[in-house]
């Protein structure tokens, strides 16, 4: 009977396998195949601590069976126990040591743990004898990756994608790798078939969404907008509490933000006028901290906070009760389609008004956000029938509000008038370097041909990532010897330091920096950006006219050059300009703390009156 117990497990059904098994056990109390196949059994219906118990029985009666060994420890990682799982793992390896699947499986317990380099060690003797096993070839693309061997992990996730073209997760880290190097484009079919393949998963479809702000056109962008909120969204709105927002002057209104960025983060320095000068008197502040993170910053945010709620171990519908249960009025998202975003607690929309805004340069495509608070440089207004489920609520001047580090360093004298030479610099991510930013960038530096371009960015102390970037220049005639190109500094006052050695900043496009561009202008360091046609692509236009630098708008490509090659022609007046910008920028809005917060807030009343209005007249 114990052979039927397999045979049932062999054909989907686990309850009728655990109920053959048991019955053999009930005749002889140590059976070890009906041990194990009740424990095979027990896992598979998800009751984790009566799997153990089987399977630690089994264990005594038949310590040197490498298969139960292996069951056992899946069964002990699933419970948490990843010691107990390693210990059985080591014990069936000294049984079968090049045994191919116990292998894998230790090579990914090892990744778990982080020990890259022995995870590589055994997905490598996996592989040895079977080449062609999918599993280990996608976990060894972990491992590379990990260890920084970018090239060798995309290649590793090419192979686990053809080899197993349903693995859906092999399609969708090769995409995330080819984004790690810059490679962008090519990253996009990996992200759709991975989303053919698990329609419902979201973080996909954000990362998507994401990678087309850097080489995509606006309809492409909607269209996945759309099709996101399609997937999340729609199968939930018949389920939407049925809000009625009701106005009360004797109480202040209750704003949730939701974020896993407050903490030292990008997102920091624009929230921190908000948190700090906020009317205490109107306005009673919940922060949902989707990290577990900790940091002098986060420990900032969270004296600031009314209350603090950390919210990483909530899914979407406790995280959404819970809004719910601290009766959150307005509801802000800070992330949309970024890492641990929680837009899927949006999309149960457990607050009366969901508003988006800061950490996302655009639509999330959710209907029940209903407004994006901008401003009109960023976000003109579309043309009538545009696709745009957010509803933008346009602030004056700008839309963010820069609070420097306090430990930024001075600003020091332009390099140029040292080093007889300019040096251009962008400190942005590498996949908004795109191959139409490296060919515009060339032609500057050909314009230019003592000038040196310095790129600071994560992963440019990678070999490979580094050689990549050098070749995209050297393809368009810009040689090594005129690129300096930095990894990331951990500190964050290292890395504003680096804007001592930097003459003249260049803006990347279609997206935009956004730190990167406040961050060089408070070390004094001006901003050559190129206006586009969305809001990713304008943020540089709405942050240099708040801060008196409109003339550093460019409008082509040609302009763009040619507002680089005059300023490194008069070095002169770009000194004057270094010397007096951070006062400038200081007495501008893009740093007016008050000012900002107020226009913020208002906008939010605004909003939560439009909101009692609509529901009044229901």
């Amino acid at each position: 009977m114990a052979r039927n117990a397999f045979a049932a497990l062999d054909q989907g059904d686990a309850e009728r396998a655990l109920d053959l098994a048991r019955r053999v056990i009930e005749a002889e109390a140590n059976h070890p195949q009906a041990l194990h196949a009740a424990g095979i059994a027990a896992h598979r219906l998800g009751r984790l601590d009566e799997a153990r118990q089987w399977l630690l029985r089994a264990r005594a009666v038949q310590p040197q069976d490498a298969a139960l060994l292996n069951n056992l420890a899946a069964v002990l990682r699933g419970l948490g126990d990843r010691a107990g799982a390693l210990e059985a793992l080591g014990q069936a390896l000294r049984i079968a040591p090049r045994h191919p699947i116990l292998n894998c499986f230790l090579g990914e317990l090892l990744l778990e743990a982080g020990d890259a380099m022995q995870a590589l060690a055994c997905l490598d003797v996996a592989l040895a004898s079977h080449p062609s096993f999918a599993e280990a070839t996608f976990h060894r693309g972990n491992a590379l990756s990990l260890l920084g061997r970018v090239k060798d992990a995309a290649s590793a996730f090419g192979r686990a994608a053809a080899l197993a073209p349903h693995l859906a997760a092999a399609h969708y880290n090769l995409a995330n790798e080819l984004c790690r190097m810059g490679r962008v484009a090519e990253s996009l079919p990996g992200y759709r078939q991975a989303i053919a393949l698990d329609p419902a998963n979201a973080t996909a479809r954000s990362n998507l969404i994401t990678a087309l702000q850097y080489v995509a056109g606006e309809a492409e962008i909607d269209a996945e907008c759309a099709a996101f909120a399609a997937a999340l969204e729609a199968p939930l709105r018949a389920q939407w509490p049925r809000h009625r927002p009701v106005r009360d002057g004797q109480r202040r209104l209750r704003i949730g933000y939701v974020s896993a960025d407050l903490r030292t983060h990008s997102v920091a320095y624009f929230m921190l006028p908000l948190m700090e000068t906020r009317d205490r008197a109107r306005f009673d502040v919940v922060c949902y901290y989707n990290n577990t993170v900790g940091d002098a910053l986060q420990a900032r945010f969270a004296s600031l906070a009314d209350h603090w709620v950390p919210c990483a171990g909530l899914d979407d519908a406790q995280l959404a009760a819970r809004v719910m249960d601290d009766a959150i009025d307005i509801l802000v998202d800070l992330g949309g389609h970024t890492a641990a975003n929680r837009l899927g607690v949006f999309a149960l929309k457990p607050a009366p008004v969901q508003v988006s805004y800061l950490g996302y340069p655009g639509s999330t495509g959710l209907a029940a956000i209903a407004a994006r608070i901008s401003d009109a440089t960023a976000d003109p207004p579309r043309g009538e029938g545009a696709p745009d489920a957010d509803r933008v609520v346009r602030l004056a001047d700008c839309f963010l509000c820069y609070r420097p580090p306090q430990d930024a360093p001075n600003v020091r004298p332009l390099p140029a008038i040292a080093s007889g030479r300019i040096t251009f610099c962008s400190f942005n991510m590498l996949q908004k370097v795109t191959p139409g930013v490296v060919a515009l960038w060339a032609r500057i530096l050909q314009a230019v041909p003592s000038a040196r371009l310095m790129i600071k960015s994560q992963g440019l102390e990678i070999s490979d990532i580094r050689e990549a970037l050098q070749a995209q220049f050297a393809a368009r005639g810009i040689g090594p010897d005129r690129l300096l190109l930095l990894g990331r500094d951990a500190a964050t006052a290292s890395h504003l330091d680096r804007y001592a050695e930097a003459d003249i900043a260049l803006d990347p496009f279609p997206y935009n920096g956004t730190t990167t561009t406040c961050e060089a202008l408070w070390m004094g360091v001006p901003v050559v950006t190129l206006r586009g046609h969305r809001h990713a692509s304008r943020v540089g236009t709405s942050l240099l006219e708040a801060a008196g630098l409109g003339a550093w708008v460019a409008g082509s490509e040609e302009e763009y050059v040619e507002i680089a090659a005059r300023w490194a022609a008069n070095v002169p007046r770009l000194g004057e300009l270094r010397e007096n910008l951070r006062t400038q920028v200081s007495r501008s809005p893009l740093h007016n703390q008050l000012q900002f917060t107020r226009r913020f807030e208002e906008a939010l009343l605004q909003l939560w009156e439009q909101a009692c209005d609509a529901a009044s007249s229901r």
